[in-house]
């Protein structure tokens, strides 16, 4: 049988989970663990917390999505997931004014974000 546009979206989501993509995004966010581990960045618990739970958010969204019943839903988490993206960029951009990160880390996990910022944009619009 033919799938709908929305059907082969899901199917996407279903893949993205299951191949291990997921697994590669949360891997792209794990910078940000490393990062706010030591130094000043390990002090500032607000901020740390703060962009820790943000970056979680991503992945968690996602996986919450895809877990729905219905290509609707999942857009909708896709897109809270994209939000929690931008959240972090401004998180990175305060951390990197702080001198908590270097401009080289901060461009690192900005361009990482970037990435799985295509990525979910992708998936959302395939469904």
């Amino acid at each position: 049988s033919v799938m709908s546009g929305r059907e082969k979206g899901l199917e996407s989501g279903i893949w993205m989970v299951e191949s291990g993509t997921l697994q590669v995004l949360i891997s792209r966010m794990n910078l940000i663990y490393r990062a706010s581990s030591t130094g000043q960045f390990a002090k500032d618990y607000a901020l740390k917390n703060q962009i820790r739970r943000a970056a979680l958010s991503i992945s968690s969204n996602i996986a919450e999505g895809q877990g729905r019943f219905g290509p609707k839903e999942f857009r909708n988490y896709l897109s809270i997931a994209n939000g929690s993206i931008y959240e972090v960029i401004s998180q990175v951009h305060f951390a990197r004014d702080l001198g908590y990160v270097t401009p080289i880390e901060a461009e690192d996990i900005l361009a990482r974000c970037s990435e799985v910022s295509r990525m979910v944009k992708g998936l959302r619009n395939s469904i």
